[in-house]
């Protein structure tokens, strides 16, 4: 396997990668690792939605002198907070990746890389290297033959794959 596609396939540049030699996150690695801020439009439109249907089942509730009306507004409301709670969800990261980012520390093993294919949901591979073993995609095991001698820079906490070379 290239240079080339081992950066491909673990989305890296070699400006990573000379960060990640000298024991630091990159700052695009660190923007990539970080998750994006909700859609402010998304945001918005929810928002929209929950007032004017809250609106609406309060004003039937008013007119209608329901306090049935009253009571299904209050579950409607609190059904309409669930998109919210699922966009925070989608936005959080694993605190301890979080951590991994906010020290910046990348360290570097280097060895005969060993992967072995495992399934839970989905297909995943554990690359071992050294006595470190870290989870990684199927797509990130494509960078690598198994048997072959390679350093791998890493987050230390989490064991995020940040970057690789063949050693040669």
């Amino acid at each position: 396997m290239s240079q080339l596609q081992m950066m491909r396939n673990l989305q890296f540049t070699t400006e990573d990668l000379r960060s990640n030699r000298d024991g630091r996150i990159s700052d695009l690695q660190r923007e990539r690792f970080t998750p994006p801020p909700p859609n402010k439009f998304v945001v918005a439109v929810l928002l929209g939605h929950l007032i004017a249907i809250g609106a609406l089942l309060a004003l039937l509730a008013v007119m209608t002198k329901s306090s049935a009306l009253w009571l299904i507004m209050g579950v409607v409301v609190l059904m309409m907070f669930a998109p919210f709670g699922v966009m925070q969800q989608k936005n959080q990261q694993r605190p301890i990746v979080r951590d991994d980012i906010a020290k910046g520390k990348v360290e570097q093993v280097c060895g005969i890389a060993v992967l072995t294919e495992k399934k839970r949901r989905k297909t995943y591979f554990e690359l071992t290297i050294a006595g470190v073993t870290m989870e990684i995609s199927p797509t990130e095991a494509s960078a690598f033959i198994n048997q072959r001698t390679y350093c791998v820079y890493y987050l230390p906490g989490s064991k995020t794959l940040l970057a690789a070379e063949p050693v040669d």
